[in-house]
């Protein structure tokens, strides 16, 4: 059915307006007049009638006070004959596969005459998001019923979604495919955060995200509505669940009501029995899959082929199709996820030549990485559009690209209600990124796991809309069988419960424990305990009285868009006169999802308040550097640097340079602009009242806010402890960017935690990162904080004595500008130079009437007079400058030339705040010079540089950057180290058992442990400044599991040659490759390529490629000259002896292909072993089994069962002793036979003086005999006493074993 649209003028400004001429019949209906004025002039016309409290008549004040109340404005004033014009505006459903016909849209009318509630399952891309709102407002031709009219007559018909993206989608969708306009004026609006103006109650069907409902049923609107359809209800938000617990209360109340429950893959069956249960008539609506498209699903690694599937890959021949999965890994670890998702989509794009992809993966990193490696490699024409939350672009960038061929990675914002016409591919990772909240650490942490089938059917119905749709699942149909759950959790379930219980009180809920939850309470035992604590919560902070109700000053809280206790915090400093610094400090301390923007985040690009850029050269970073660290002078904590921030903010756009400010000190202008809009929105929905709040930051206002603060959040005191260069409190780490000194703090506020992986000691796992801190302690001055901008970084300026203390008086010249050089790299195209002009308005005044006058400390020597400020420092509390007398053109004439030595102190590594990599900081007596990384170590982000720092080493000038600075370097050093290695391994005697390759033993500290890598980096420090650095596979570490090992500890590394060549990523050679050497072969990896080791520049100067790639490839081919296994945990068991007992416990049991079985168990500090069974002293070991075991040798470890050991020395103890009696009863005998031998040779001895010469002859040969025979038994008789010595020797040896194992 066409709908008119009517075109009028506005009698205000004259621009012209549309309104439905159908919303306007069903207004006139209820004596609305016709709209006069246009969105704009109507809002301003309402504000103002509304202050006069009179409709018809404008009042004005004249100039002495008193109103004027016989004049006629204009609006009482004749205009002429206003024509309006009227239009008929079709229905568009193209591009659209509805299958959900008419019929079954009478029938879903009959259900909701017959029923409260409806549960709708339809299959993704039936149109029940947006067809069904449709029929809900206009039924279909030839339908003789009065069930639509009633609806719409009855109140507006309410949708909600998940997400703003799907709620704008959907809306706007809808408005389409009825024909009908779309906004204030129209029959469907839409209503959420981020559009207020697309909604009135002209709207007869208004789409809103989940989170706008609550609020309005808690404020008794649900008697407007007719009908409330809650879609995608599958996901079950905190939202979601609130609505409809909130509906299984009040249906009852309101008979006219329907409901429509509504998602392609809900547990219709707990749906229906919760609403049942609660005594609110409830059907099944299953509406079956008529698509005319198909989709078709295929998983990881199955050879197998999809039934009357014709994609490309079903296509192939079965061999063929082998081939294509040979080699690749199962199961994938998150990591190698960017990397497949990407490999599978240029394997799509070579194989097919239209339609349009979409990737699912967890999270921004995971799909800035894929679309990087995508776009490197796929050819032109082809647009890659990342997709995710903190990209508020997304949608505009979904519709710029309309047409072309598409790649769009996404998270599972564009899971539910979306249709993107084109798409036909669909590569799934299984992941998502799932909050959970910790509330001893009273923190949210963001995990990413495998998704629910029920999300990962979601993704899949994307397809199948408007042709043919195939998805591709990155795991196997076993991990789909056995590990993924069928249902996404509840949130509710595992989700701070504050703002929630605050809801329901303010609807006058209060036993908020009897509330009739979808889930029930004594289910959930993490849920119960947090409502629990929510409730206390409340109660503490003056949300709820006693007895559970909520008070009236919490009721007007409502309307701020934070949470229930910011809320409150709000309304004390409101109180207290602080409302403006109270305000700025807690939007810059978090978003509204309690995202910090400091700590941790200060540097992310979505919310973080400092820009940072990893691929800026080493000059570059260093600048930038000392800019932040200037900015952070003199800040006691994160409140003073924020708001430092935000004031800077402010003066510089009062002089309409705050964009010119934030660029020179990379600050993050999109970020800190909307917290400065965000400040302002929110103290005007305080009311107008209020409007004076928006003045000048009151600094001094800020020990009331540390207070404040204080007061409401006792609970986020933590106690303090320095570690070294960590600040710990009793759950983790503080974050290393939090300002201010820490190390003799004892205390402090945390107000933001970030749950992230790092390293305390030794030891790697996940920790709660406090990231915005507040001091606790005294007031301090204030003159110290604009220090940076009173005496800004590169500044010249003219210095004094003071005492003995140099100390700075004025600004000489203003700092140069900042340029902002980016390295060439292979991985990205090159970035042309920026070059961002520092301004005088950005300079500070001196405050105060006494001048302060900073301290400042040169390079070289005491100096006064004209210097340079290099950077600003402080210590045991003191700011100060670090000054030169110099200039950056003056270094050239201390480095020397090119090719030449320069010896420097490695002063600091300093690490990017945003990646791995960073540079290094050295110093000559007059500067200090940047040094890239990759000029010190063939790592690509100096893995392992520590070790050198405070050393001083000979680097050489490879040459000068366009700045003047000296390029230094260390390279060859390393290479020729590192051939010098490999000459040793292949002179070496030691060789493996089995491939025997030769190999030496090395001793390295263990400086990383990578786990999405599954693998560990060692760096092996040699002379001369060398890092050598190996990256080392989890299979060839002891226990072959990386939670065996233990960072910054000495351990025994082996090393070998490589097997075949040195294989290298292609990823970022993709124009590059066609012309390599043709000796270089296809890598036993996908998408690698393998090359000898250690290229010479003769081995490459054949190949035409881009530099970047030349010395790509040359330098991996010396990284992974040889390969690395870690053999001994050389620190961990240095106190381990042989035979010592030890405690443990089994972790695994395996099997060879012998039939051996081995039990695989971790003792002492973490340390793995392995035992063959046929060992212990039983067999039918379990996981988790202790055994009480012994160390039977150290090089290489082996242990033994204890029992068994002893019993065994016991035994043997025995037996040696018996042969030691046997022995010793030998040589009793042999002593006596040798006795009677010697008595016979003395007696024939005699007789040889008076035989006859013929006996003479006899007795003597018998003398012979006989002495040959003493002879033999004195061997027999040393033997044996040798031997029983040695057995004596071997009970004294095993009795201190037994000793040992015995404990004694």
């Amino acid at each position: 059915m066409d709908r008119k649209t009517v075109t009028a003028e506005c009698k205000h400004c004259g621009k012209k307006f549309n309104y439905s001429q159908e919303a306007y019949d069903l207004r006139a209906e209820g004596g609305d007049s016709k709209p006069r004025r246009c969105d704009e002039c109507s809002k301003k016309h309402g504000k103002r009638i509304k202050s006069f409290f009179s409709p018809y008549f404008s009042f004005s004040e004249i100039s002495d006070g008193s109103v004027d109340m016989g004049r006629c404005d204009h609006e009482l004033a004749f205009h002429g004959r206003r024509i309006e014009k009227k239009q008929i505006k079709k229905a568009d459903q193209s591009g659209m596969d509805i299958s959900i016909t008419d019929k079954e849209i009478i029938e879903l009318y009959q259900k909701l005459e017959q029923n409260q509630v409806v549960v709708m399952v339809s299959p993704t891309g039936t149109g029940k998001s947006t067809y069904v709102p449709k029929r809900l407002v206009q039924a279909p031709d030839g339908y003789e019923g009065d069930f639509v009219d009633r609806l719409i007559r009855q109140g507006q018909i309410i949708v909600t979604q998940p997400r703003i993206m799907a709620t704008d989608g959907t809306g706007k969708t809808t408005a389409k495919i009825s024909g009908e306009l779309f906004g204030r004026r129209g029959m469907f609006g839409i209503r959420h955060s981020k559009d207020k103006e697309s909604f009135s109650a002209w709207n007869k069907c208004v789409s809103v995200t989940d989170g706008t409902l609550p609020n309005w049923i808690r404020e008794g609107k649900l008697g407007q509505y007719s009908l409330i359809m809650v879609d995608e209800a599958h996901e079950r938000s905190c939202n979601i669940d609130l609505i409809l617990g909130f509906l299984k209360r009040e249906l009852p109340k309101y008979p006219q009501l329907r409901v429509i429950i509504s998602s392609a893959t809900i547990n219709a069956q707990k749906f229906l029995e919760s609403f049942r249960e609660a005594g609110i008539s409830c059907e099944l609506f299953d509406i079956p899959s008529r698509k005319k498209f198909k989709k078709f699903e295929h998983f990881w690694k199955d050879e197998s082929v999809s039934p009357k599937c014709n994609c490309w890959l079903c296509k192939k021949p079965v061999a063929k199709r082998r081939e294509f999965w040979e080699g690749k890994r199962a199961p994938l670890g998150r990591y190698d996820l960017p990397e497949a998702c990407a490999n599978f989509t240029l394997k799509i794009l070579e194989e097919t030549s239209q339609g349009s992809i979409i990737v699912f993966l967890d999270g921004a990193p995971a799909i800035e990485d894929a679309c990087s490696r995508i776009r490197s490699r796929c050819r032109k024409g082809i647009e890659v559009v990342p997709v995710y939350r903190e990209r508020k672009d997304a949608k505009k960038e979904l519709e710029r690209t309309a047409g072309k061929r598409r790649v769009i990675v996404a998270t599972n914002i564009a899971e539910t209600s979306i249709t993107i016409p084109d798409l036909v591919y669909c590569i799934n990772s299984g992941w998502i990124k799932q909050v959970t909240w910790n509330p001893e650490a009273q923190a949210q942490k963001l995990e990413s796991k495998l998704h629910s089938k029920d999300g990962n059917s979601q993704r899949g119905g994307r397809l199948g809309r408007n042709q043919d749709g195939y998805v591709y699942h990155l795991f196997t149909k076993q991990q789909w069988e056995e590990e993924l759950d069928e249902h996404t959790s509840p949130e509710i379930t595992r989700s701070c419960l504050d703002d929630s219980l605050t809801k329901l009180k303010a609807a006058g809920i209060t036993e908020t424990g009897e509330f009739p939850w979808m889930e029930k309470v004594n289910e959930w035992d993490d849920m119960a305990k947090e409502m629990q604590r929510a409730g206390k919560s409340l109660s503490e902070r003056g949300v709820a009285d006693l007895s559970g109700h909520i008070v009236e000053k919490a009721l007007s809280l409502m309307k701020i868009s934070r949470s229930s206790t910011e809320a409150s915090v709000l309304f004390s400093a409101d109180e207290q006169g602080i409302l403006f610094e109270t305000a700025v400090a807690l939007l810059l301390i978090s978003d509204k999802e309690g995202k910090p923007h400091a700590g941790s985040n200060l540097y992310d690009p979505f919310s973080g308040l400092l820009c940072w850029n990893s691929s800026w050269t080493a000059a570059t970073k260093s600048k930038v550097w000392a800019i932040h660290q200037g900015l952070k002078i003199g800040c006691r904590d994160d409140l003073d640097f924020v708001v430092k921030l935000a004031y800077c903010f402010q003066r510089a756009g009062s002089n309409g340079m705050s964009k010119e400010w934030a660029d020179y000190h990379c600050v993050n202008l999109v970020n800190l602009g909307k917290i400065i809009s965000d400040i302002k929105d929110l103290i005007d929905s305080l009311g107008d009242e209020r409007e004076e709040s928006q003045r000048q930051l009151n600094l001094y206002n800020l020990d009331k806010v540390r207070m404040l603060f204080l007061s409401a959040w006792p609970d986020r005191v933590i106690n303090l402890i320095s570690a070294g260069d960590q600040i710990l409190y009793g759950s983790g780490p503080v974050s290393p960017n939090c300002a201010g000194n820490w190390e003799n703090e004892e205390r402090a506020l945390a107000m933001a935690f970030i749950e992230e992986e790092s390293a305390i000691g030794n030891v790697l796992q996940r920790w709660p990162t406090a990231s915005f801190m507040i001091s606790l302690s005294g007031k301090k001055d204030r003159k110290d904080l604009f220090l940076d901008q009173r005496f800004p970084v590169g500044c010249w300026i003219e210095t004094g004595k003071k005492d003995s203390k140099t100390v700075l008086l004025k600004v000489l010249e203003i700092p140069p500008a900042l340029k902002q050089s980016c390295k060439r790299d292979v991985w990205y195209d090159e970035t042309p130079d920026t070059s961002i002009p520092f301004s005088q308005f950005f300079l500070f005044a001196n405050a105060g009437d006494e001048p302060v006058l900073p301290e400042g400390y040169w390079m070289k020597g005491a100096k006064s007079g004209k210097a340079r400020i290099i950077r600003w420092a402080e210590e045991k509390g003191i700011s100060f400058a670090i000054l030169s007398p110099f200039s950056e053109s003056e270094l050239r004439k201390f480095a020397g030339k090119v090719g030449g030595e320069m010896e420097v102190k490695i002063h600091r590594i300093i690490r990017d705040p945003v990646s791995k990599n960073g540079f290094a900081l050295a110093r000559i007596p007059e500067f200090e010079i940047p040094i890239e990384f990759s000029e010190m170590s063939l790592s690509d982000y100096g893995a392992g540089l520590e070790l050198i720092e405070g050393e001083t080493l000979p680097l050489i000038i490879s040459g000068y950057d366009k700045n003047g600075f000296p390029r230094l370097s260390n390279l060859k050093r390393v290479m020729d180290d590192l051939a010098s290695i490999a000459g040793e391994i292949s002179e070496s005697g030691q060789k493996t058992r089995g491939s025997e390759r030769s190999f030496i033993d090395l001793s390295g500290i263990l400086v990383e442990i990578v786990k999405d890598e599954e693998k560990a980096v060692v760096a092996i420090r040699r002379e001369g400044g060398v890092i050598q650095v190996f990256d080392v596979n989890q299979t060839y570490v002891p226990g072959n599991n990386l939670k065996y090992l233990r960072l910054n500890k000495e351990i025994t590394v082996r090393l070998l040659p490589p097997n075949n060549g040195v294989e290298v990523d292609v990823d970022c050679l993709f124009d590059d490759v066609p012309s390599r050497p043709k000796s270089w072969k296809e890598g036993k990896t996908e998408n690698k390529i393998s090359v000898p080791a250690c290229l010479a520049d003769k081995d490459l100067a054949k190949w035409n490629a881009r530099p970047e790639a030349v010395d790509y490839v040359k330098r991996r081919s010396w990284q992974y000259c040889l390969q690395a296994r870690v053999v001994s945990l050389k620190s961990r068991m240095s106190a381990l002896e042989e035979w010592m007992s030890v405690k443990a416990v089994v972790e695994r049991i395996s099997h060879s292909d012998e039939g051996q079985s081995f039990v695989h168990v971790v003792f002492g500090d973490n340390i793995p072993a392995s035992i063959p069974e046929n060992r212990l002293s039983s067999s039918g070991h379990s996981v988790g089994d202790e055994l009480s075991l012994c160390i039977t040798s150290l090089e290489p470890l082996r242990l033994s069962d204890r029992d068994m050991e002893i019993r065994q020395k016991e035994e043997t103890i025995v037996r040696w002793k018996a042969n030691i009696s046997s022995s010793e009863d030998y040589i009793s005998d042999q002593e006596e036979r040798r006795s009677r031998d010697q008595a016979k040779v003395l007696e024939l001895t005699v007789q040889l003086f008076s035989d006859s010469p013929k006996w003479q002859e006899i007795h003597s040969q018998w003398i012979a005999e006989s002495n040959e025979r003493i002879a033999q038994r004195d061997a027999k008789i040393s033997g044996a006493r040798q031997q029983v010595a040695e057995w004596k020797e071997k009970i004294s040896s095993v009795r201190r074993e037994l000793k040992k194992l015995k404990g004694g």
